[in-house]
């Protein structure tokens, strides 16, 4: 078979290196250093074994002229949800007439655009690899995965799924046929909108699990997902929704989700086809999914910029460079109040040009020494003028009584959940030094996820 891989991500990746030895596959994706590396060393998949498959085959890139390539006989489209409609006109554009597709994604919200094509389309849905890319040609995997695919109109032929799944368990996937799809879809939803506390605290799967506050969000979003599928009549009423989330992340406990991984690298994320798409869902239903609206307006908030001049990026271990402090004068919050020295001012106490500072580090003992004036006008400075340094604000924090964090009675559990996730230390991890990192990610962490409004 002649197969196009659109969307050439961490999972079109393990599809393409696989299927290539078997198959003529050309991986067509948007990431022109990809397709470079592709095409000039080859396509490496590396296990977690240390297992390492390298392949050559050809990559183009999205941009170009896909005429030239010929005609397909299967295209996989292994892009974001968002990008399925541009993906689906490319396939069209270069299937035969006979052409199959299959669509592999996570969430929901592309059935209505797959609809449109004059194609049989299969869905599928791939479960427990743990996948991440680690440069530009080369992809990594926890787990050798399932690949489970399903026809999206219960009239497509049989034998065309039965042609595909051939296809795929001669290249070494673990595939299969499946009659009811929507329910393999939404058993997956339910792990990845769970998995959406790991994008808000900056956990891997196993971290999360292992939190107590940031299990309860999880397990949280998990019963929203279970009873709208069950509403649907998608899922079983006795379907044990704890059980299912825990034994699905114990086989990929080291991995971070595909959402944080774009989070991380600055990319675009799915939150719109996964929680974001869960109240939606509901509403139609009469139902409710809070916690889920709050997880996806949180990651929201965590994709928009919100400070001009403060750029954070980190790196695959959650380290945190706070490179630029310049022109977050401008904002309306007052720095002061933190006990930060304002932006752009030269002073001993001036941040280091580079800060590194791993977000645990920051307990909930020294955020409160930056929090608790927001929480208590009586708390705050008598001079507003007076900066704190970093050293007084540590001691400071050591002789407040009341926790900034809130309990329960607060109001918002979900929100103090994850916030008490994001503080919680991790056993290998050191307390902060009396002046690290100067508040760097503290003022982060308040700019981005609006804390006083959400406590």
């Amino acid at each position: 078979m002649k197969i196009a891989v659109l969307g050439c991500g961490a999972m079109g990746s393990i599809y393409a290196a696989f299927l290539s030895e078997h198959h003529e596959v050309i991986a067509i994706d948007v990431w022109h250093e990809h397709v470079q590396a592709i095409n000039s060393v080859g396509l490496r998949v590396e296990e977690s074994t240390g297992k390492v498959r390298t392949v050559k085959m050809t990559a183009t890139a999205a941009d170009s002229n896909l005429g030239d390539l010929g005609q397909f006989d299967l295209a996989i489209i292994a892009t974001k949800t968002s990008n399925v409609a541009e993906a689906a006109r490319t396939a069209a554009a270069i299937l035969k007439d006979d052409g199959l597709v299959v669509s592999i994604q996570n969430g929901l919200n592309c059935t209505e655009v797959l609809e449109q094509l004059d194609r049989r389309v299969f869905l599928g849905v791939a479960s427990g690899f743990g996948a991440c890319m680690k440069a530009p040609g080369h992809a990594f995997y926890e787990h050798l995965g399932r690949v489970l695919i399903g026809a999206m109109k219960s009239d497509t032929d049989s034998q065309s799924l039965d042609l595909i799944v051939q296809a795929c368990k001669e290249a070494g996937l673990l595939a299969e046929a499946v009659d009811d799809i929507q329910q393999v879809i939404w058993r997956k939803l339910i792990n990845n909108c769970a998995n959406g506390a790991c994008s808000i605290c900056g956990m891997t799967v196993g971290e999360m699990m292992a939190n107590e506050h940031s299990r309860k969000v999880a397990m949280a979003c998990a019963r929203e997902v279970s009873e709208i599928a069950q509403a649907k009549g998608i899922l079983a009423p006795d379907f044990d929704v704890e059980e299912h989330v825990t034994s699905f992340n114990e086989k990929v406990a080291g991995a971070k989700p595909s959402m944080l991984q774009d989070l991380l690298a600055g990319r675009p994320c799915e939150i719109n086809g996964l929680n974001g798409a869960i109240a939606a869902q509901a509403a139609q239903l009469n139902l409710q999914a809070p916690v889920n609206a709050t997880v996806a307006n949180l990651v929201r908030a965590l994709q928009r910029p919100r400070v001009s001049g403060l750029k954070e990026r980190c790196n695959m271990r959650g380290t945190c460079y706070a490179e630029s402090f310049e022109a977050s004068r401008a904002r309306s919050l007052d720095f002061r109040r933190l006990g930060l020295k304002s932006p752009g001012a030269t002073t001993e106490h001036e941040p280091p040009e580079d800060v590194h500072v791993r977000a645990p580090d920051l307990d909930s003992t020294v955020m409160s020494a930056f929090l608790s004036p927001l929480r208590s006008p009586a708390r705050r400075p008598s001079d507003a003028g007076n900066v704190t340094p970093p050293s007084e604000a540590a001691s400071r924090a050591r002789q407040l009584s009341a926790p900034v964090i809130p309990a329960a009675s607060h109001g918002n559990d979900a929100a103090a959940n994850k916030l008490r996730a994001r503080l919680s230390p991790r056993p290998e991890t050191p307390g902060l030094q009396d002046g690290k990192a100067h508040g760097a990610w503290t003022l982060a962490l308040l700019v981005t996820l609006d804390v006083p409004s959400t406590l």
